[in-house]
């Protein structure tokens, strides 16, 4: 199923020869999901972005969609805010994770919606004692977007469980540049990783759409281990394992902006 999604990456100045290169070279491939990452794009001649609207238009014609990875906005939608425009993102991975879902939906037919609570692995992973201390502990946060949830440097705050709305995990890169590390969505969670890095929040963590969160803080933790020292200990090894789950996921989506 790999084949049936493919990844453009351009870089520089687009003119037209370039753009025609591409369209070249997606219209050869044939594939259903065409990601066209402009991460790295400086400018966009006005023929190039006719050219790549046009190829846009073709896909679809063949039933194809183009996928647009576009953090600066070099590349602006004339349709954006429509149902005609183009899916978009501000990171690859997250533009990767997106077609991966369409292509389960579209190849392996329906599959039931996760529940972003129950599902999540702190809870699924925890029985009787554990799980009622957890759900008990847990309070409710909602986050307007555009706020910041955690800052980069501050202490370990607890596991934020997202159960409605999106966040970025922001940080800068070699080259001192912001960077979107990775988009989280319901059913994901932040903030424990902080523990692995003594006990410090590396990247600071940005609602993009109004965020409804269960949190599990860091005094609420220290309660559960103290009151129940045998509970406490159930619970620190599923963030433990939770943990691990977030650190391979966001390696592997580092692997793929790196290629």
């Amino acid at each position: 199923m790999a084949g049936r999604a493919r990844v453009y990456e351009l870089h520089g100045d687009l003119l037209f020869a370039g753009a025609e290169a591409i369209v070249r070279s997606v219209v050869e491939d044939a594939p259903e999901l065409a990601i066209l990452d402009f991460s790295h794009v400086n400018e966009i001649a006005q023929v190039s972005r006719l050219t790549l609207l046009a190829l846009r238009d073709r896909l679809r014609a063949e039933g194809s969609e183009g996928v647009v990875v576009d953090p600066s906005g070099v590349i602006p939608d004339p349709d954006a805010g429509t149902d005609s425009a183009s899916p978009r993102f501000t990171d690859l991975a997250s533009a990767v994770e997106w077609c991966e879902q369409v292509l389960i939906r579209t190849h392996c037919g329906p599959r039931p919606e996760p529940d972003p609570v129950e599902d999540h692995p702190l809870i699924r992973d925890l029985e009787g004692a554990a799980a009622a201390a957890v759900r008990g502990a847990m309070t409710r946060r909602v986050v307007s977007a555009g706020e910041v949830v955690l800052e980069a440097g501050t202490s370990f705050a607890g596991v934020h469980l997202i159960v409605r709305g999106r966040a970025e995990a922001r940080g800068t890169g070699p080259d001192g540049e912001p960077v979107t590390w990775v988009t989280l969505g319901p059913g994901t969670s932040f903030g424990e990783l902080a523990l692995g890095t003594g006990d410090e929040q590396q990247t600071s963590i940005h609602a993009v759409e109004e965020l409804e969160l269960l949190v599990l803080g860091a005094d609420d933790l220290a309660r559960i281990a103290q009151d129940d020292p045998a509970v406490g200990v159930q619970v620190w090894r599923a963030i433990a394992r939770d943990g691990y789950r977030v650190a391979d996921r966001a390696l592997r989506r580092s692997a793929i902006r790196s290629r």
